[in-house]
């Protein structure tokens, strides 16, 4: 029985050496499973508008006049943003102001694009492939297949006309490419003299191609050149 003990605790202290309990800097590991929106048009722009505008109304209430201050960034995005967070105000019943001195409260755009290294890892579908059970009824199957898109398409594939569409149903929700580089985090705030009343922060994917829209506009130099006249 001593032997049997004495081999069981060197089998343990033998595996135990593979890993140690103790590191010199702590070791990385993946946040849980999130999503994050990604720009591709200017509906989106509208529906960021619409969603800053409610939120802001939440948190500083619905009967301050409210006037928005020109973004100082004067990129194409926070042009738009501003006409759009206005719209959305005025659609949701506040009283927005043309000139700073007629309003209660001052609301602030402010942007900020990320660059990210490239080649960041790729999504992989761990879902497995979609699978008809009844007219509008789906379910889940395939888990343990290789969970690459490429090879639960070609699963569907095999599964005929009815799998390439639940495939394709259930894919849509995902923006085709690689991950993009470049990330925008949008925050509006409203304030008074003293104090913040409310404040939001968004964070979205924009495609590496559109960044000239979110980038803010290079102002042209004047350069004056002297000298004899002929």
């Amino acid at each position: 029985m001593r032997k049997l003990c004495l081999v069981t605790c060197l089998f343990g202290l033998a595996l135990s050496g593979c890993m140690t309990p103790y590191s010199e800097a702590p070791i990385p590991v993946n946040f849980p499973h999130t999503e994050q929106n990604k720009l591709q048009a200017a509906m989106h722009w509208e529906s960021i508008g619409s969603h800053l505008a409610k939120t802001i109304i939440e948190q500083a209430g619905d009967k301050k006049i409210i006037y928005i201050n020109e973004p100082t960034e004067k990129s194409k995005f926070n042009k738009a943003l501003h006409t759009l967070l206005l719209s959305a105000l005025v659609k949701n019943g506040v009283t927005v102001a043309k000139f700073s001195a007629a309003a209660d409260v001052s609301m602030d755009i402010n942007t900020q694009v990320l660059k990210f290294t490239k080649d960041r890892a790729p999504f992989r579908n761990s879902f497995g492939l979609p699978t008809l059970l009844t007219a509008g009824a789906w379910a889940i199957s395939g888990v343990a297949a290789s969970n690459t898109a490429a090879t639960t398409a070609g699963v569907a594939t095999g599964a005929g006309a009815i799998g390439i569409d639940a495939y394709n149903w259930f894919e849509s929700k995902y923006a085709a490419g690689e991950i993009p580089q470049n990330e925008i985090i949008v925050t509006v705030t409203a304030s008074n003299n003293s104090i913040y009343l409310g404040s939001v922060s968004n964070i979205y994917y924009i495609a590496d191609s559109d960044t000239s829209l979110y980038a803010s506009k290079e102002m042209g130099k004047v350069i004056k050149v002297t000298g004899d006249k002929e």
